[in-house]
């Protein structure tokens, strides 16, 4: 990666004082901070059985809003809110899921017994493969798919193997197991390339890159540094727990986030690290890209969102503190803009989605907003929420 000139929208020192702490924008504390609510136009609510820990997602068009229930799946055309289906997993029990955010024809979920996973066809509604996963040592399978829909990731929650399956052909592809001396561990993050040919998963302090055609590792992902050796099995990609995954939208790098509080930048061609992004005081939660790929925004539990040159390294810009953990970042088709949603748990007012500017990190506005029943859709054209009234959810237009 070359390195290049950074805009001069985002070179200016208010945001290099603010990436040291320092809030020194143009934005007075004083000042009145927009509630973004204003710019919501109610469309319509509409009853769904919503329970208090249902998920809302929108599809990849934003054409749909798919809601997940305890046992039920629930398909809402947009803008009518019509009902386009119900779905029912595992023969009506529960079951758990990979994020449905941006899914194009196929779902798949986890059944809570059994150690099944099933693939459904949303247009059909038919339930179109089921697979088992071998040695299920706990009752929850979590499942991961492919963005071109043709590969599946399937792992206990509990622990035990994480196997890789081609949906069409029902074949599994492969058993993902490093060789390590500490022995098999526990899958904590997966993430599959763009393209769909590589599957990064993540195992304590480790990544391994896999092909996802013949289930070949690639690479095990090292860093060099001495501090990051270990007696026991060599050298390690972060010195604690890897939650985080996320691929540059050409597939050539991969950003890991870790609960060491550095986020680091990975060569998928040759397994190397091109660089480490240093400044959060606390564990990664949350990895975004602009669409341009040139900026790079962090949340952490440390209640801040920082900025990141890509081609640099450098710290652009830290936020002043949210009121919680900031589990998710979406940035605007355009760049632009950014969203910020914070992890209060079951603290009503620590539950918040903040809009901030990109090449200024003014805050733009602000509103109550659980980050999983609170979305907006990929275009950024609509926002959907849980709705005021118990089992309902709202569907509003974002009027800029």
């Amino acid at each position: 990666m070359k390195n290049k000139a950074l805009p001069a929208a985002i070179v200016v020192t208010a945001l290099s004082l603010a990436c040291l702490g320092v809030d020194n924008s143009a934005q007075s504390s004083k000042e009145a901070v927009p509630d973004l609510r204003q710019s919501l136009h109610l469309i319509q609510a509409v009853e769904t059985s919503v329970y208090k820990y249902g998920h809302v997602y929108f599809d990849k068009e934003s054409a749909r809003i798919i809601i997940r229930g305890s046992n039920w799946v629930r398909i809402f055309n947009v803008p009518s809110i019509d009902l386009e289906t119900t779905i029912t997993p595992c023969s009506g029990g529960k079951f758990s899921t990979g994020m449905f955010d941006g899914f194009k024809k196929l779902i798949a979920v986890g059944c809570f017994e059994g150690g099944i996973a099933e693939v459904w066809d949303v247009p059909s509604s038919r339930r179109i493969r089921q697979f088992r996963i071998g040695n299920a040592n706990g009752p929850s399978i979590t499942t991961q798919m492919s963005p071109d829909e043709s590969t599946l990731v399937l792992y206990n929650a509990h622990g035990g193997p994480v196997e890789l399956w081609h949906i069409e052909t029902e074949r599994k592809i492969a058993t993902l197991m490093p060789l390590l001396s500490e022995g098999v561990l526990d899958a904590d993050a997966v993430e599959f390339s763009p393209d769909s040919r590589i599957v990064a998963v993540s195992y304590n302090r480790y990544i391994y890159l896999w092909n996802v055609f013949t289930g070949e590792m690639l690479s095990r992902l090292v860093d060099d540094s001495d501090n990051l050796r270990y007696s026991w099995d060599g050298k390690a990609a972060h010195r604690n727990f890897i939650y985080r995954l996320l691929f540059t939208a050409d597939s050539k790098y991969l950003l890991s986030g870790s609960v060491d509080t550095e986020v680091k930048l990975w060569s998928t061609a040759t397994g190397k690290l091109v660089r480490t992004f240093k400044g959060h005081r606390d564990r990664i939660f949350a990895l975004a890209l602009s669409p341009d790929g040139k900026t790079l925004a962090t949340g952490s539990r440390d209640e801040k969102v920082k900025l990141w040159d890509m081609e640099t390294g450098r710290c652009l810009w830290t936020s002043p503190s949210h009121k919680s953990y900031v589990w998710k970042i979406f940035f605007s088709p355009d760049g632009k803009r950014f969203l910020t949603m914070t992890d209060g748990g079951n603290i009503g007012d620590k539950n918040e989605i903040r809009m901030w500017e990109t090449a200024t990190g003014r805050l733009l506005g602000k509103m109550p907003g659980i980050w999983w029943q609170s979305f907006f859709s990929q275009d950024w054209k609509y926002f959907v929420t849980r709705g005021k009234k118990e089992g309902t959810i709202e569907l509003y237009e974002f009027v800029e």
